[in-house]
């Protein structure tokens, strides 16, 4: 039977047809293509809900498939943090600063190491590379504006690229100034 998938007790055909054996009579009943977008979602759901549980469990190795697995994640914290600084929301970007440093610096005072003396305009994550299975360095491209010391309203925009330190602890990457 060529196009046809067994999922669950159900047989899918590509055409968005399924058929099902009925346990109590042993008849097959037909779905159609209503009852098949139900069975579909309901079935990436699950799919989702299980790739999401496998992701969360797994456990720093020296491995391409860890690290392959967790550039995305990586890359999306980091763009996330900017995100904050960008709009000035300096409470979302030291969010994303490792326990270990909220422990020891207060947000008053990362608050006031990050002043707007500098206009973050954009930044980007390009590449990111491993120290470590639970160290990575994060190469992030930053456009910003700075006003010019002694010349008022005369601002410069440019474009810098920064290495971030990030690191894994406790099921997840942190920021940290290290």
């Amino acid at each position: 039977m060529a196009g046809l998938v067994r999922c669950a007790g159900v047989l899918i055909c590509h055409g968005g047809l399924a058929w099902r054996m009925s346990k109590s009579k042993g008849e097959r009943v037909l779905f159609g293509h209503s009852q098949f977008r139900l069975l579909h979602s309901g079935f990436t759901v699950v799919v989702a809900l299980l790739l999401l549980a496998a992701c969360a469990t797994m456990k720093p190795e020296d491995s391409d498939t860890w690290r392959n697995a967790q550039r995305p994640v990586i890359k999306q914290r980091a763009e996330a943090r900017w995100v904050g600084l960008i709009k000035g929301d300096i409470e979302k970007a030291y969010s994303y600063t490792s326990p270990d440093y909220r422990a020891v610096v207060t947000l008053q005072q990362f608050k006031g190491k990050y002043g707007r003396v500098v206009d973050w305009r954009v930044a980007h994550a390009n590449d990111i590379s491993y120290d470590s299975p639970t160290v990575a360095s994060v190469s992030v491209e930053v456009t910003y504006r700075v006003d010019l010391p002694g010349v008022r309203g005369k601002e410069i925009e440019t474009n810098r690229v920064l290495t971030e330190k990030w690191l894994f602890k406790n099921g997840e990457w942190w920021y940290t100034n290290q």
